[in-house]
């Protein structure tokens, strides 16, 4: 590895066969084959759709439940094998569709609501969010 000045980028060392693919890709295309290719999976997940409704409603159904523990449902329903579910790739499902309330969406829909500071103060000590969120009034 060799110490470089990259543009526009943060990294500084290059490997040797880096270097060397980059060459060959080049001489084999020109510069148009040095430019990165989007992947033809991209955004596409391989889970089946039964895991991922399953991901989703255990999400739905304890939005609080953490990924240890939908990977453990799901092992459990028999949809996966014991440690065949990446922890990444529960996290990758998408959950837009799931009612999934965090502490700032918690915050804006009680001003939405249109309640007081104090009711949202209170409200956020009931349901245990962390007191240093800024307040959204």
């Amino acid at each position: 590895q060799r110490d470089y000045a990259i543009p526009e980028s943060d990294r500084r060392l290059l490997g040797e066969k880096t270097i060397q693919s980059w060459y060959y890709a080049w001489r084999k295309g020109g510069i148009d084959a040095l430019v990165p290719k989007t992947r033809v999976d991209r955004g596409q997940s391989r889970l089946a759709a039964s895991v991922q409704e399953a991901i989703l409603a255990a999400k739905r159904e304890n939005p609080r439940r953490s990924i240890n523990q939908i990977g453990r449902l799901l092992v459990a329903a028999g949809l996966v094998a014991d440690e065949s579910l990446s922890r990444s790739s529960v996290h990758r499902t998408p959950t837009s569709s799931v009612n999934v309330n965090t502490r700032v969406d918690f915050a804006r829909q009680m001003k939405i609501d249109g309640r007081s500071d104090k009711d949202r103060q209170n409200c956020a000590h009931s349901t245990n969010l962390h007191s240093s969120y800024p307040s959204f009034s």
